[in-house]
């Protein structure tokens, strides 16, 4: 370690310097006149008046002290390192605002700074950068979209998706004495620590936030973070952040997407197939028997039946003889005589309702999988695997059945078929309340409802509701008749009323859970809801209160609070 010429012996030489050249003017021997200027300064050893040449300027006050090395155990005192780029352009920069020519003469006459090591007692944020190589394993396999295959081969197998992730510490950190490293930033206590810290992983969808518990290990710069929690086919931001203490200093943000991992028993991905259900009308007709023997007809009640739409029902058998068909399902104005297979049915609505279509193959129950539905096996299966929900036994989808067509007397055969699935309805945890889920349900917390959005988009209530009872002579025996019909969650928002105090008032979500719901039908948009205008009125009913044709296959062993037998696709 030696001395350099300080900035007052500088100025000093300066001055000198000016007084010899004007004394130099009186000299006449040419050889005298050759050595004008020229002052030897015994202050500089091995140095020099710029710098510190060849060797490092140790860049403390007075600026005086050159070394060869910045490192501890040397010449220099212990503390100081040799600056980075970053540091000496920032150095440089200050001395130009400053307009220090001086000190920055010597910074540039030397080959590098050795600058003080930084402590800061404050636990530096946002100083973390994330490299680009993270990945997640489980089972040997990449759980993130990020090339991470041959990552993952070489890793442990593990059923836990563990999430691996590299750092670079920003200078504040790599060069603070106290921290250095990604293990000391979560890990050693600063002075204006309160406790000792401890780093977490926080992750946000931008509807869920969740913390995670990292793990780091001594001098490393890495952490790994178990990510179960975290659902799949969803884009999560993360970030490092100390918790404990309440620094709340926090590495740079980086996201993942975890994908789904194939089973044996979910090949069939994507959404399940739905089909429309259709309805159509029957009259049933009353009347007496004339002198002849003939039926003359003299009442009608309508009644509803449903198919699926590519499962059109067989035509009502012709009457016999001469006799007008007590019960007819086709247009006799348009179609007199017979039905035929070729008649449309009497007002059809082709899409009244939708459901899950009983073809997809995820509807079977396969002895391989205990002989439950593929779907729910699916489901099970997916639990454990990508959530470690172990044992979770699946049963969400019910094949419902109902009369396609009325039976008659001369029906030989069962005219309930199956028209497709329904899935059993949720339930708000407190409250009670029944629902179907949405994009709302398929992006929060719970891990089935997250899986079940990959399956779905938007469903809706299906209820059943029975038509006010009607009265026909059978000849001379009189019959009474009520009309069952299935009933969407929003046709009874848009047009469902309760009658309270002797008042018809519109429902809504919190009537439908405490009161009796009724509507006219057919329903109208240009007319008024509460106004019966000639129209049928219908009460929405539970399936055991019903006096009709009740479908089966429905869940009955517990009574929703609003009477909705399940959730269907909403069409």
């Amino acid at each position: 370690m030696f001395k350099i010429k300080g900035l007052h012996t500088i100025l000093s030489t300066l001055s000198i310097a000016a007084m010899m050249v004007v004394a130099s003017s009186c000299i006449g021997d040419a050889s005298v006149a050759k050595k004008r200027g020229v002052v030897k300064d015994f202050s500089v050893v091995d140095g020099n008046e710029e710098g510190c040449g060849a060797t490092y300027l140790n860049y403390t006050s007075p600026y005086d002290t050159c070394t060869s090395s910045c490192s501890a155990g040397s010449a220099t005192v212990a503390g100081f390192h040799l600056a980075t780029t970053a540091e000496l352009a920032k150095v440089k920069t200050d001395l130009v605002t400053d307009g220090n020519t001086a000190l920055l003469t010597i910074v540039n006459g030397s080959a590098n700074l050795c600058m003080p090591d930084v402590t800061v007692e404050t636990r530096p944020t946002n100083a973390i950068d994330i490299k680009s190589d993270f990945c997640s394993c489980i089972n040997g396999k990449s759980d993130i979209i990020n090339n991470c295959d041959a990552f993952c081969a070489l890793k442990t197998p593990s059923d836990q998706p563990i999430l691996y992730v590299n750092t670079l510490m920003g200078t504040e950190i790599a060069l603070n004495t106290k921290l250095g490293n990604l293990h000391n930033w979560c890990t050693v206590q600063l002075a204006d620590d309160d406790t000792n810290p401890n780093c977490s992983v926080v992750a946000t969808d931008g509807l869920n936030t969740i913390t995670l518990p990292a793990n780091t290990t001594a001098g490393s710069n890495s952490f790994n973070v178990n990510i179960l929690s975290l659902a799949v086919n969803r884009t999560w931001i993360l970030k490092l952040v100390e918790t404990k203490t309440g620094s709340g200093a926090q590495s740079k943000e980086f996201q993942i997407n975890r994908q789904v991992q194939k089973t044996d028993s979910n090949d069939v991905l994507g959404a399940l197939k739905t089909t429309p259900i259709s309805q159509y009308t029957c009259m049933t007709y009353g009347g007496k028997v004339d002198a002849s023997g003939n039926i003359i007809r003299t009442t009608f009640a309508r009644i509803f039946y449903y198919f699926a739409s590519n499962e059109d029902p067989a035509p009502v058998a012709p009457s016999v003889g001469s006799n007008q068909s007590q019960i007819v399902c086709h247009d006799e104005q348009l179609h007199p005589g017979a039905d035929s297979a070729l008649y449309p049915r009497m007002e059809l609505i082709p899409t009244s309702f939708a459901m899950w279509d009983k073809s997809d193959t995820r509807f079977v129950a396969l002895p391989v999988n205990n002989n439950k539905l593929t779907i729910n096996k699916i489901l099970s299966d997916r639990l454990s695997a990508e959530y470690n929900m172990n044992g979770v036994d699946i049963d969400l989808f019910r094949l419902v059945s109902y009369p396609n067509r009325p039976s008659t007397a001369t029906t030989t055969t069962s005219t309930t078929i199956p028209l497709g699935y329904i899935m059993v309805p949720f339930t708000e945890t407190g409250t009670g309340k029944t629902y179907c889920p949405g994009p709302t349900e398929f992006t929060g917390n719970q891990p089935l409802l997250n899986l079940l959005g990959e399956y779905m988009d938007q469903t809706e209530g299906i209820y059943l509701a029975e038509k006010q009872a009607e009265t026909f002579l059978d000849g001379s025996t009189p019959k009474t008749l009520y009309g069952t019909m299935f009933v969407r969650e929003s046709t009874l928002k848009s047009y469902g009323f309760y009658i309270e105090n002797g008042l018809k008032i519109r429902a809504n979500t919190a009537s439908m859970n405490t009161k009796t719901i009724y509507y006219y039908w057919p329903t109208s948009t240009t007319a008024d809801p509460l106004t019966e205008g000639g129209r049928k009125l219908f009460t929405v009913r539970a399936p055991n209160t019903l006096n009709g044709n009740v479908p089966t296959g429905q869940p009955t062993n517990v009574q929703t609070s609003d009477k909705r037998i399940g959730c269907v696709p909403k069409s």
